[in-house]
């Protein structure tokens, strides 16, 4: 039970400072606003999901290219030609180009890598991501392993004429292959379904 201490000491106002005051109630809006955040991210997602989905893979796609070249691997996994295909082909060049960019470019020059090979990968995507967005009535299966085999033609010509190590045209070409074949062999036409 609360008693009044102001009543008790007869009202006085200077013991007034010293009394507890009844807790207020006070409306806990955070569910709310995580609700809001909630319905808004849906409505963006249904109403942008191409846009969405090219965003995520693009920063994923950027960030493990990073992470590639920040550890001096010279690997190639083959996300960014995948990605750029997929993208040229479902959504247009412009997407494709703007894979290119964001999952290439940026890496390698946030990573110091800046160099022929950084160049020569970019024009070889390039070539893919044009003919993506030129061939799209052919099944993208079919489309994807055939520039999968005319880019690794590309890059290996370059690599063979600037004498890279052996090593090299297997852990970066050579794998860079295998992994395109089975991106598309695995998720092309799943990506396809959600973008479209």
């Amino acid at each position: 039970m609360y008693i009044d201490v102001i009543e008790l000491l007869g009202g006085n106002p200077a013991v007034r400072r010293h009394t507890k005051r009844q807790p207020q109630t006070k409306l806990n809006i955070r569910p709310i606003l995580l609700f809001l955040f909630a319905l808004m991210f849906v409505m963006f997602f249904f109403r942008y999901k191409s846009l969405f989905i090219f965003l995520i893979l693009a920063v994923v796609a950027a960030f493990v290219n990073y992470l590639v070249h920040i550890s001096r691997i010279h690997i190639h996994l083959g996300h960014i030609s995948f990605l750029t295909v997929i993208f040229s082909y479902s959504m247009g060049l412009r997407y494709g180009l703007l894979m290119i960019v964001i999952g290439h470019i940026i890496p390698e020059i946030l990573s110091g890598r800046v160099d022929i090979e950084m160049i020569i990968s970019a024009i070889a995507y390039v070539i893919v991501a044009v003919a993506a967005s030129i061939f799209t009535s052919t099944p993208i299966l079919i489309l994807g392993l055939i520039l999968t085999v005319i880019q690794v033609v590309f890059t290996v010509t370059f690599d063979l004429l600037s004498g890279a190590p052996p090593v090299e045209l297997l852990t970066e070409d050579g794998l860079e292959f295998v992994m395109n074949v089975v991106y598309y062999l695995s998720f092309s036409d799943l990506i396809i379904f959600l973008v479209k």
